[in-house]
């Protein structure tokens, strides 16, 4: 995927977040959890919405337990790594809109 498909795409995934995920502005975002988030989209809406992880809070622990189920699914494209990266994202999400400060 080109640099300018990979923008795009986040950019029109940003647009599906909740009014209150996670620090308000993605554009302060930490460079990696907008690469986090674009690998979250693309993983994730292959087998459902986005809406579904987006409007779930789970606790840290609750993440990991179904990152772990959504990356037994046949099909799902889930390796290690890109686990991990969805990990990361569906906790940053999980902060306050303010980041925690």
């Amino acid at each position: 995927m080109s640099r300018a498909s990979r923008t795009l795409a986040l950019g029109l995934l940003l647009l599906m977040l909740p009014a209150r995920a996670g620090p308000s502005d993605p554009e302060a975002w930490p460079e990696a959890q907008r690469e986090n988030f674009g690998v979250f989209g693309v993983r994730c809406s292959k087998c459902h919405t986005l809406d579904k992880p987006l409007n779930a809070h789970l606790s840290q622990e609750g993440w990991k337990r179904y990152v772990g189920k959504m990356i037994r699914r046949p099909g799902s494209g889930i390796s290690e790594q890109s686990a991990e990266k969805i990990l990361q994202f569906l906790i940053f999400k999980e902060l306050p809109p303010d980041g925690g400060r």
